[in-house]
């Protein structure tokens, strides 16, 4: 037997304490050089075809007939929950914060304007180790910092003139601020890094950590003054989640393969799962082309050789409060997904139905999960569920 097959680990069913399987159905997990593991999935979860967890509402808001302005969202973008378990809420579009708690609203904070705790376009909020919020701004070029309180202590400049939503910045375990940086060259395609900053004392760009993909996915049309980008139809979208503890998971949709890798570059897990994505039709070619709004005229001349012969295999993923990973399949529709569950050592247990919208992305803690989602006239909703994790 070969050193690599030595290194392979069939997980059987006495080890991790599931039901009765076959080596051939298990996980099977592979130690890598640096250290970290491999775990490769069988396209079914050890749960089998019921989910062993569950979830009820706890707590609903908004909504087209809320009863009051402060219940009324206009453009939620993201929203983060605190250690007392307060949903702290970004809405865009009213250029307020608005922190709720299970029994109702909390607070308000900001408003429209330039002047101290005021927004003209924030597009991102995180908490950093100490329980403050950020509040970044594209418009005033700036950081507004609040205490738990909602009182402004501190502005902070900005750096970056690139931004993006959801947002893909925020905090890491060891109290720096990443920001993901862009560059969306239409001749060499999309790629990320994140710029690390210490912010004790300011802002201070310490370095850079690239991601290791460069995808090719914008048609450049050219126009008589200027030329527009599209993105090409179905080509893969990188998705990255801090996770909390000084480290980051990322993963191309197009395959399933996530990677959970330190800011110093070691590798911790891979976690993959066989599955067959959807080929992309004629009709979902056509369909999406027309979704670009294409200049007129200038349609037959896009290059289909490009769109890929399949759809990603997933949307986005999230990873909770106790390292959990959750991955949102891309092939569900409508205001329900199908969320695939991965325990902390990277095994698929199954999947669980949720009424959510991925954007922004739930935040999930031990007991709660909490989403934004649409009523049956498009206004957004913040629902509170109660997450039952059963034995097992």
């Amino acid at each position: 037997m070969g050193r690599t097959n030595l290194r392979r680990i069939w997980i059987l069913a006495a080890a991790i304490g599931f039901g009765a399987c076959g080596p051939d159905e298990g996980p099977i997990v592979e130690r890598l050089p640096g250290g970290g593991t491999r775990v490769e999935n069988p396209e079914s979860g050890v749960w089998g075809e019921t989910p062993r967890w569950t979830l009820s509402e706890v707590a609903r808001f908004g909504g087209y007939d809320a009863p009051s302005p402060e219940l009324q969202f206009g453009s939620i973008v993201g929203f983060e929950v605190d250690n007392r378990g307060r949903v702290i809420l970004l809405d865009r579009a009213a250029r307020e914060v608005r922190v709720f708690h299970e029994t109702g609203p909390v607070r308000t904070v900001g408003g429209e304007g330039a002047g101290p705790g005021e927004f003209l376009n924030p597009f991102g909020i995180d908490l950093d180790p100490r329980g403050r919020l950020w509040v970044a701004d594209a418009q005033t070029g700036r950081y507004t910092v609040f205490d738990s309180a909602g009182v402004q202590v501190s502005t902070v400049p900005r750096e970056l003139a690139g931004w993006g939503m959801p947002w893909g910045g925020g905090f890491g375990a060891d109290g720096e601020l990443y920001e993901p940086s862009y560059d969306s060259d239409p001749s060499r395609g999309e790629s990320r890094a994140f710029i690390r900053y210490d912010v004790q004392g300011g802002l201070r760009a310490t370095d850079s950590i690239p991601l290791p993909f460069h995808i090719p996915e914008f048609y450049r049309v050219e126009l008589p003054d200027n030329y527009r980008l599209f993105r090409v139809p179905f080509t893969p979208r990188l998705r990255w989640v801090f996770d909390g503890s000084g480290g980051f998971w990322f993963g191309l949709t197009d395959t399933y393969r996530l990677i959970h890798r330190t800011f110093r570059g070691d590798t911790l897990m891979i976690v993959e799962r066989s599955f067959d994505p959807d080929p992309v039709r004629s009709g979902d070619i056509e369909e999406a082309l027309e979704a670009l709004d294409l200049p007129e005229g200038l349609r037959p001349g896009i290059d289909r050789s490009r769109i890929p012969s399949t759809k990603p295999v997933f949307s986005t993923f999230s990873v909770d409060r106790l390292g959990y990973l959750w991955v949102f399949r891309a092939d569900a529709g409508g205001s329900s997904v199908v969320g695939d569950i991965f325990d902390p050592g990277g095994i698929f247990l199954g999947t669980l139905a949720l009424e959510l919208s991925l954007f922004p992305p739930p935040v999930i803690t031990a007991e709660r999960v909490y989403a934004i989602v649409s009523d049956d006239l498009g206004a957004q909703q913040l629902v509170i569920y109660r997450l039952s994790r059963s034995a097992g």
